[in-house]
Order: C-alpha cells, then structure tokens, then sequence
C-alpha cells in the first residue's frame, strides 16, 4: 500500500531463564544483501533499551527500528542475530545456566522523535531535478515554497500527492512567498497527482491543510515531483509503455498496478521494469492495487538498449579445452540518438545489434516461455498451430511446445502488431543474457527450471552439478514434474520466493526459465542449409521471408556448415564468445560439447540443423543456462517452445 511501516525488532527473555541479562551478549546484523551489515554492535542484553510492550514478569528489549516504505520494490528483509556468553563472565555464575529467548517484530512502533517530526515541518523546497521525488510533511498550517525550474527547461508539470483521507490539502500558484524552506527527499509514496505547472522563472505556491476531523490530529505527507519517473543511469531508455500496464511484484509474487510518476525500477539495483497485458482491458485498477491473474494475458520485462566492452571476439573453430572464463560483462546504457559503437576487437564497445537492428531504445521480453491458454496438462500444450488467442505468458502454465518454426514465428508476429512483435532472436536473447552477467543482473548461473512438466517460472531447489541425464535419482541433476503451482520435493513454483534463484535478477523483477524448462526455438539460421528453411515451414507462411527485407529485422543470418563453426558468430548473441569449448562426459555416458561459461552446453547451428535453440531443457542439468545453445532442423519437438518480444517505438 502507500503507507509508512515503522517496525521494531525485539528480544524478550523468558522467564524460564536461569542466566543472568549481564553474561549474554547479542548481535544483529542485516543480510538482505547478502553479507554481514552491522545493525547493532555486540552489547550485554543488560544495556539494551526496554520495550514499552507489556509482556508480564518478561523482559523485553529493543534490538533494531526500521520502517518499510510504501511502493519500495523490495519487501524482504533478512536478519542474522548472534547471542553468546560474555567472555568476561565468572565461571560459577554461568554453569548449568541457560538463556532462552523469543524474537519479535511489531509494527506501527513510532521512529521519528519529535525533534525530527519538527525539522521536517519547517523544512523547504528550492530548486528541483527533473524526474526526481521529494517529500513534505505539513499539519493544519499554512506553507509557502519556492520552486525552480530544472535546468535548461521552459516548463514542466510540478505533481503534488496527498497521502491523509482525513486531511484536505488546498494548493495554489502565489505571486511571492514570506520565506524560503528546505525538504526532506526520503519518503516516496504511490497515490493519486494533482498537477500544476511551471513557467520559466521563479514558481510560488502556497499549500493549505485543514483536517476534516477536529479530533484527530494531523499530520499530512505531500509528495513533490517533476515529470514521470525516470532512472539516470539509463540515459534515456526508460521502459515505453503505450497499452502495456506498468506493474511492481510484491514479495509474494503479486502483480501490482504502479503510478509511473514515481519509483517502479531501478536497474542499478538490479530491479529490472515490469508490465502486464491484460486480458479484458476495460478494467482499470488503481494505483497500487493488486491486479489478478484471471485478468493478466502476459508479462514482459523491460531490457533498455545499451553497449557492452568486448570481453572475447569469439574466433573458435574446433573443439579444445575449457577453462572458467566467466566475468562480469560491462554495460553502458545509451539511447538511439547517441551515435552507435561499432567495436568488433576485445575490450571496444559494441552497440548489441537487436538494438540498432529495431533502432530501438529497448525491448520488452516475455517474462516467461511463451504458454497455452487452457492446457491442463503437459500434452495438452503440444499444438501445431496458429492460434494467438492461445498466447498466454505467465507463471505456472505449461509451455507451448511441439510447434514448428514457421508457425511459433506467425503466433508471435500477430500477437500485438501495434507493439511491433516478433518470435525472440538469437541475438535478443544474448542481449538479455549479457545484461543479466552485468552489474545490472544476477551475474551468476541462473538457476535451472527443472520441473519435467514443462510449466513455466520454476526453479531446482540447489544448483545442478552435472549433465544430462533423463532421471529423478541421480544425486546433481534432480528433474521432477509436478501439478501446477505446486512445489516438489526438488522443484519449486514461482509463488515459492526461493524460485527467484531462476530470475536473471535474483528477485522477482527479472526474466525467468532463461535455463531449463523447454529449449526454446529462436530466430538464428543458417543460410546454408541442406533446404531452405529447414523443416520450419517458414517459406509456406511467408514466400519471400529470408530474401523480403520487411523481415531482415526480424530473424539473424548465420553461415556455418559445422557444429564448431563457432567464429560465425554475431557479437553479441552469446555463442562464440562463451568460447574456448571443449568437450565433457555426462551421466548417460555421452560426451557434449559446452563453454567455458558453467559448461552451459555449445553445439552451433549447421547445414542439417539450420535453427538455434536456447536455455537447454529441464533434465540438462549444469549444461542449460543463459549461455546454452544447440541446434534443431526447425520442426515440432516436443520438448521445443518460445519466447515473444516486443519493440515499440513510441
């Protein structure tokens, strides 16, 4: 909701306790993040601050105070707490003595004293940034303020929430003010704008509470911004929306409708923008209400255009030997009327061609493989057909599968043509695999989906250790089929927060079944084939497709007539450069060939198998992942899906 959550972190010693409060020591620290922050220093239970909770003859007392703000887009918090008996303790007082204790969090704890709630009253705005929050915190007075414009601007709209239902809030536009405050920028909040706009020059306005119920006492939040939301470090390549529905994921799991006037991503934090199609767009929801998935057609995540230094030029043409060669890939994000770098040598910056190819300032990627609307089972999704109204890409589905080419390509093109969209590229989906290796993503293995269902958004409980291998038993590469949106012993569903292992973000703003689940088809071929298009049966939908450059945007032209012709590389697409490769046993006792990028399978595409596949399957193990690929002649595999992105423009 759009509410502030102040919280307390308690101890409470039990009465059951034999040990005296002097020879314990305790401390906390935060592990959000992963690693040891320190909240409270090792202290003697003894000193620390008592509760004013009433817990009878106990002793209760204040580990921590925090508050979780409302629209945040990350909601868990995790905690370490540490208590041990004090060194300096005397032998005699701790034998045969024990401590127990119980650890307690309340809401709703008051965290601003009243010298602060007295700062922030009498605080003031100067000049603002465009696009950047601020907020006030006012009582039944009235405020003058001062605004000036952003720099290098004419105009703009200044956006002004309220947050009080018990507070009326009165804004104008004055010709002066009595005196100049400051303001505190730390609270941001989603609700409802009231718009007024600025003028070159300097801007006053006056803001008016009254309460409208004498008896409660007010405090009212405003909320200050310019312009919608947008995040610096992305250079103008914010998400494009147009029908799409921007949406936050909870915690949980839930999709959230979002006010784009404020925070909703952030990809320095590695919180990549989320949006919904929705299935009856008549309804409308408000900002911050849940959006249900009996509502929610499909899901895409935002990859905004950037170039990357080149790590490796990727001139492999044999198999040899492997080593670890993976790094964390450098990303700068830049939009399309920067001029593009055209790097081809390591450590030159290369604009990722899926951008220049759709001039585009991003694009938004399935969140999920693409499923089919009403399977109830795993054979239920294997239809060769064209049928967009089937179209469903969403957690806890089964993916559409056993389709060919041809047919995956002319569902994804007519899905939403106002949107531009198109069956995922080869060299989309290294883009989305390299930004998920940058500073920007998880930057690790992302975790297999391994649930042998096929249903989309799921993830193996630990990482797997080995290759292929088509069984439940074998210790490193469990696979298991489930129900729908049920967790098994070796595979949890999406709802399950720990299945955010599988996301290219680590949270549940990334892009999921990247590594296992069904190996997805993409658009990467290879000219050379023994017959055109394979068994795609691309050229019967579409006569004239590899040579009509209506299409050329849409697919990635390959010449190579070996599985190790992996110097015919795109930069960019994530094949050759994940060299050098080698070749490794797996559990079957077949030998495959993999990258030095976590042995993610590599088998390039060839005259005989013209179509690149992505992401590996459920039962491949170590060998799936962002960085797998391997080859198919184009026709239905029942174990075969695909994935959908859209490029609008504007």
């Amino acid at each position: 909701g759009k509410d502030e959550i102040p919280y307390e972190v308690t101890l409470r010693k039990k009465s059951t306790s034999t040990l005296a409060e002097s020879n314990v020591k305790v401390y906390l620290t935060d592990m959000t993040s992963g690693t040891d922050t320190q909240l409270l220093e090792p202290t003697l239970y003894s000193n620390l601050t008592r509760t004013n909770v009433d817990v009878g003859s106990e002793i209760e007392r204040t580990l921590y105070k925090g508050s979780v703000l409302g629209g945040e887009l990350t909601y868990l918090k995790e905690f370490r707490l540490r208590m041990w008996v004090d060194n300096n303790s005397n032998q005699d007082d701790i034998n045969g003595k024990s401590f127990t204790a119980l650890v307690n969090v309340y809401s709703n704890v008051p965290l601003i004293s009243e010298e602060e709630q007295s700062l922030r009253n009498n605080t003031n705005i100067s000049s603002i940034e465009a696009s950047n929050s601020y907020a006030v915190e006012v009582t039944n007075k009235e405020y003058n303020y001062e605004i000036g414009l952003p720099s290098g601007t004419t105009s703009t709209n200044l956006n002004i929430e309220t947050v009080n239902d018990y507070t009326k809030v009165d804004i104008e536009k004055v010709d002066s003010i009595a005196s100049i405050y400051t303001v505190d920028n730390s609270i941001k909040r989603l609700s409802a704008t009231n718009n007024i706009t600025l003028t070159e020059g300097n801007n006053y306005f006056k803001i008016t509470t009254t309460s409208e119920d004498k008896e409660i006492v007010t405090t009212s939040v405003l909320n200050i911004h310019v312009g919608s939301y947008s995040e610096g470090i992305l250079n103008g390549t914010d998400p494009i929306l147009n029908k799409l529905i921007p949406i936050v994921i909870d915690g949980k799991g839930v999709a959230h409708k979002v006010d784009t006037n404020y925070t909703w991503y952030s990809y320095q934090n590695k919180e990549w923008a989320n949006a919904v199609i929705l299935k009856d767009e008549s309804v409308t929801y408000k900002n911050g209400e849940e959006i249900p998935e009996t509502n929610i057609e499909s899901y895409f995540v935002w990859i905004p255009r950037y170039k990357y230094k080149i790590f490796d030029e990727g001139s492999y043409t044999s198999i040899t030997s492997i080593s670890n060669k993976e790094q964390v890939i450098e990303v700068v994000f830049e939009n399309k009327n920067t001029t593009p770098s055209n790097g081809q040598t390591k450590d030159s910056y290369l604009t990722h061609p899926t951008f220049t190819s759709f001039d585009s300032n991003g694009m938004w990627v399935g969140k999920f493989e693409t499923g089919y609307d009403g399977a109830t089972s795993t054979t239920a999704a294997e239809v060769n057909s064209v049928a967009t109204d089937k179209i469903i890409i969403k957690p806890n589905t089964y993916s559409w599968r056993n389709m060919t080419v041809g047919n995956m390509f002319k569902n994804s093109y007519d899905y939403q043509r106002s949107l531009d969209s198109h069956m995922m590229k080869n060299t989309e989906w290294g883009a989305v695999a390299y930004l998920q290796h940058s500073a920007y993503g998880s930057a690790t293995s992302v975790r297999i989906n391994n649930n042998s269902a096929y249903i989309t958004g799921y993830s193996s409980l630990t990482e797997p250790t080995v290759g292929y291998y088509y069984a439940t038993s074998i210790e490193g590469n469990r696979i298991e089929s489930t129900s729908i949106g049920v967790d098994g012993t070796y595979t949890l569903n999406y709802l399950n927060s720990l299945s955010t292992s599988a996301s290219t973000t680590g949270n549940y703003t990334g892009i999921y079944d990247m590594s296992g689940g069904t190996h997805e088809y993409v658009m990467g071929y290879s000219t050379n084939a023994s017959t055109t298009g394979g068994s795609s049966g691309i050229t019967s939908l579409y006569s004239n497709f590899f040579s009509d450059t209506a299409y050329t945007k849409y697919w990635d032209k390959y010449t190579s007539t070996a599985n190790t012709n992996y110097n015919n590389r795109i930069l960019g697409d994530a094949t050759g450069e994940m060299g050098p490769f080698g070749s490794q046993k797996d559990p079957d006792s077949y030998y495959r060939p993999v990258s030095s990028w976590y042995r993610d399978y590599a088998d390039f595409a060839n005259v005989y198998n013209p179509w690149f596949s992505r992401g590996g399957g459920c039962c491949d193990g170590i060998h799936s992942g962002g960085f797998t690929f391997t080859k198919y002649p184009g026709d239905t595999i029942p174990y075969l899906g695909y994935r959908i992105v859209l490029t609008p423009q504007s």
